[in-house]
């Protein structure tokens, strides 16, 4: 709906700026992840939601984005998305993810809230959440969710390895140019 799209791109796009356009095709898999969710009936296959990681240069933080279909929204799938970028980041070794919102999307402020992320409202009219992912810290607040409403169980977990191969390697890579 016109009302997700001004959430996830805090305004409406009538048309998708080329910038954009090549960033999402272009992905840096070192840094940028995006998780789909989708359903096929009949053969044709239909996106229900995304939730997309771009990680610093430095792999310390990042930022994470989401949106999810208006029907499939209240159902758990969002939490089921933001729950494996969350599991991605830390393995990837990130320590914190934040997330820019519009204060009136309550369904992204509560699930980030729901997920342990701290809010502050800031100057330009948004909001932030930042989750910090160290373990120690983690354990703490057990974060963990229950899924009430929607049963997204039969989601398989997709295999990561090669990105986080990829970004073991980097590591490497930078380690080894320091040394």
């Amino acid at each position: 709906s016109e009302e997700s799209i001004r959430y996830r791109f805090f305004g409406m796009l009538k048309d998708t700026p080329h910038e954009i356009r090549v960033r999402y095709c272009n992905i840096d898999y070192d840094r940028e992840i995006a998780i789909v969710a989708e359903s096929t009936k009949n053969g044709k296959k239909k996106l229900l939601g995304v939730t997309r990681l771009s990680i610093d240069p430095d792999g310390k933080g990042g930022e994470m984005a989401f949106i999810v279909g208006d029907k499939w929204q209240g159902l758990g799938l969002g939490t089921k998305l933001v729950d494996y970028a969350l599991e991605i980041a830390k393995e990837m070794g990130v320590e914190n993810i934040y997330s820019i919102m519009l204060p009136d999307n309550y369904r992204a402020l509560s699930l980030t809230k729901k997920m342990g992320f701290n809010l502050e409202y800031l100057n330009d009219g948004t909001v932030k959440g930042v989750l910090d992912l160290r373990e120690e810290i983690l354990e703490e607040r057990s974060i963990r969710p229950k899924n009430k409403r929607g049963d997204f169980s039969n989601i398989e977990r997709p295999d990561f390895s090669e990105a986080k191969g990829n970004a073991e390697a980097k590591k490497e890579t930078e380690a080894e140019a320091k040394a």
